[in-house]
């Protein structure tokens, strides 16, 4: 029984597309994910779904562009958000990942189209320079698109800095170039409608190309593994010296804070000008120190007392609280304490924060009660300043002054013996300024934030761009410290700034994927060429076995009728010969001239047709031997004697169609070796094609080149010639446009030349039709 072979469906471009779309979001998530754990972003050093897209759209056309587009469109969509944990812009997250996709579609449309001009929709990649022009016309040419539109949509948009994108622009290139090279040939060697040119070289080419390519990305994840994990290190390093010196700078705040109590509690100041005396050196000397504060704790029965003594000093003072839309109002009356603002420095910036009533806000007055119960300096929670007019987070530290210096016991007795807060007012952004100027610090992004336990994480400031999406270098991880200030838990968190580790240590990781990825291209070209040529070979091993059965099938059934038409006339010219010889009486025939002219025409006629006959039956086995590839006689000859015996076997159908014969350089001798019976038959076979395909009142043209090392013969007709584009060659020889054609015409015009060591090349004549160039070796250069 036959082997039954299982035929895939022929899908429709609508399905295709949807599949395509689907396969390009799967393969480039996949891939997003495999260099983002070794910390890349949107450039990646290889991106195997343009040769998924290029191969498709090479083998189905331009079709499929949408798949393309819908695919990139998902992926960049879904990742382009995790580059960061900031959020990212609008226009970044919608119109960068649409500008991608519109250059990923046009760059695999580009590059199919390209391929497809020169090497037709079913490239058999089993010659040298059809794999260079797929490589390089689908690669590097066609990849040029898809890399500027990408990076060009992350600069305008911010995404990446003008610093980064040379070398984004060169990594998403050589990305999507590696891609196509390596991964272009593989998914063209898949696709199940190839079954016969691809049997045998599937596995051949892709067992080794993948195995080598999976060996690739291992060593690339290796190593950035092992980068990442010496950067974690110098981070863990940076971000431990970063939080020592913020809370070294801190301290050094405290200490100017413990001072101030220490004044306040034995002092009474009894003008504003005291109090910028004894705070002037210190806000001189701590940059990052925005105000110091006296708040003077009343009891609602000072509060009208107090207002009027301040306002002796300074003309309208009052105390006031800020209402739900921000504006001052009176305070609220009634409650059991206020916190007032009595003097602040320096006061010509802060002017709106003097009388303001710290507790009538909740989230300074936690702060308030939690400092004056424990007698220990305490933080807010992240708040605006009374006085901010920018967008910056500010906090107060409260330390608690109590009459007579005391401690108090307890906290009720620290209630009782109160008397305010010396305050110190910070702007975040500033602090961090202040603490991190200069130095290593600038190499380095750092974000602080409120990380309270029961009140979630708020971020208090940032200092320098962190390096979201560096092309050349990982995007690093995230070193954070934590630590408690002042009764609030801070974490500290530490990046590279941007483009800071480009000159302290270039990435080895993306060098070692493309490197390796290229030497998988290579061998896969390698394999490509040596499956192709030994596929090839078989083919045609194939198709000449095939042809000579046919023709020997072919001879045998011609042989036998011809063996008998020719014994027939042999047998009519012996009789005829005989009768001519015999008495009239007998022959039943005219005696004298008469008899002559009635048998002489018989006899010439039996004759031409056993001479015929033994002709038809030479070139019958002439065919079988050339197409058996049985070696010829070669002798030297004069390449113009065939070609003048196939013109004189022409010349019926030359004038029958009066047809306009040109011939060029038949008139000097050219000697090759060869066998004129051969070099006959293809010559005719040549012209009498050119004679078909001109048509009556056609042109056709001979002409013989001689050049110093072999000589070329042409022959041209006007006719409507091979058709346009690439041309297969091995297909076009075997067929035949005529119903009563063998299809083997060109066929035994190729395999007679290769019996001479020559060549065969087809075209188009300038005359507008085909043209058939012979090449022979001059007999003295064999």
């Amino acid at each position: 029984m036959g082997r039954t072979r299982l035929r895939l469906p022929v899908l429709g471009n609508r399905a295709t597309t949807v599949l395509l779309a689907l396969a390009y979001a799967l393969v480039g998530s996949l891939t997003l994910w495999l260099v983002r754990e070794a910390g890349y972003g949107l450039a990646v050093p290889v991106w195997p779904a343009s040769g998924l897209a290029l191969a498709l759209l090479l083998r189905r056309g331009r079709a499929l562009a949408p798949g393309v587009l819908v695919g990139s469109l998902l992926v960049n969509l879904v990742n382009l958000p995790l580059l960061s944990d900031a959020p990212a812009p609008r226009l970044a997250t919608v119109a960068v990942p649409l500008v991608i996709a519109l250059g990923a579609t046009l760059q695999a449309v580009l590059g199919a189209a390209w391929v497809r001009r020169r090497l037709g929709s079913r490239p058999a990649l089993d010659r040298a320079q059809d794999i260079l022009r797929l490589v390089l016309l689908g690669g590097p040419c066609a990849c040029l698109a898809g890399s500027v539109f990408g990076v060009g949509a992350q600069l305008l948009a911010g995404v990446v800095t003008l610093a980064q994108a040379p070398v984004a622009w060169l990594t998403w290139w050589v990305g999507d170039s590696v891609g196509v090279i390596v991964f272009a040939p593989l998914v063209l060697m898949l696709l199940p409608d190839r079954g016969a040119l691809w049997r045998g070289r599937r596995w051949r080419v892709a067992l080794p190309s993948l195995l080598v390519t999976a060996l690739s990305v291992a060593v690339f994840l290796f190593s950035a593994a092992q980068e990442r994990r010496q950067l974690q290190l110098y981070l863990a390093q940076q971000a431990t010296q970063a939080s020592s010196a913020l809370q070294r700078n801190l301290v050094r705040h405290q200490e100017v804070l413990e001072g101030l109590r220490s004044l306040m509690a034995v002092h009474t100041l009894t003008v504003a000008g005291d109090f910028e005396r004894y705070t002037r050196s210190s806000l001189q000397r701590l940059d990052g120190l925005e105000a110091l504060s006296w708040n003077v704790f009343l009891r609602p029965e000072q509060l009208e007392p107090f207002e009027q003594q301040r306002r002796r000093e300074t003309p309208g003072y009052r105390i006031f609280e800020r209402g739900p839309d921000g504006t001052p109002q009176p305070v609220e009356p009634g409650r059991s304490g206020y916190v007032a603002v009595d003097y602040i420095e320096p006061l010509a910036r802060n002017a709106r924060a003097l009388g303001f009533d710290i507790a009538s806000d909740p989230v300074r007055a936690h702060a308030i009660d939690r400092a004056r119960d424990s007698g220990r300096i305490q933080a807010t929670a992240p708040i605006r300043l009374v006085q901010e007019s920018g967008s910056q987070q500010g906090i107060l530290l409260l330390l608690p002054v109590y009459r007579n210096g005391g401690q108090g016991q307890d906290p009720e007795q620290r209630r009782r013996d109160l008397k305010g807060f010396a305050v110190g007012v910070y702007r975040f952004g500033n602090l961090l300024n202040d603490t991190f100027a200069g130095g290593d610090y600038d190499q380095l992004s750092l974000r602080l934030l409120d990380v309270t336990p029961g009140e979630g994480a708020v971020e208090l400031a940032r200092r320098g761009r962190p390096d979201l999406l560096s092309a050349a270098l990982p995007r690093t991880p995230v070193v954070s410290q934590r630590f408690e200030q002042a009764g609030r838990l801070w974490k500290l968190e530490v990046r590279p700034a941007a483009g800071s580790l480009q000159g302290r240590n270039l990435s080895t990781a993306p060098a070692l994927l493309v490197g390796g990825l290229l030497v998988c291209g290579l061998l896969e070209a390698l394999l490509l060429l040596a499956t192709g040529v030994e596929s090839r070979v078989r083919i045609e091993l194939e198709r000449k076995l095939r042809t000579s059965l046919a023709a020997a099938a072919v001879a045998h059934e011609i042989k036998q009728p011809l063996t008998a038409l020719l014994y027939q006339a042999d047998w009519l010219e012996a009789e005829l010969r005989r009768i001519e010889g015999a008495p009239a009486a007998v022959q039943g025939l005219p005696s004298g001239p008469d008899q002559a002219g009635v048998l002489l025409p018989l006899i010439e006629a039996a004759e031409g047709v056993s001479c015929q006959a033994r002709q038809v039956s030479i070139t019958v086995e002439k065919i079988r031997d050339v197409l058996r590839n049985v070696a010829s006689q070669l002798a030297p000859i004069d390449l113009t004697d065939p070609i003048f015996g196939a013109l004189l076997l022409a010349k019926a159908d030359l004038n029958r169609y009066r047809i306009r014969l040109e011939t060029v350089g038949l008139e000097e001798p050219v000697t090759v070796l060869g066998d004129r019976e051969q070099l006959q038959l293809v010559v005719h076979n040549l012209i009498r094609n050119a004679i078909e395909a001109s048509g009556a009142g056609g042109g056709v043209r001979l002409a013989l080149h001689r050049g110093d090392q072999a000589v070329e013969l042409e022959v041209a007709d006007d006719g409507p010639g091979f058709p346009q584009g690439p041309v297969d060659l091995d297909g076009l020889l075997m067929a035949s446009s005529k119903s009563e054609g063998l299809g083997i015409g060109l066929y035994v015009v190729r395999c007679a030349v290769e019996n001479h060591h020559g060549s065969l090349e087809i075209g188009r004549s300038d005359l507008g039709g085909a043209s058939v160039r012979l090449r022979f070796p001059l007999a003295s250069k064999l």
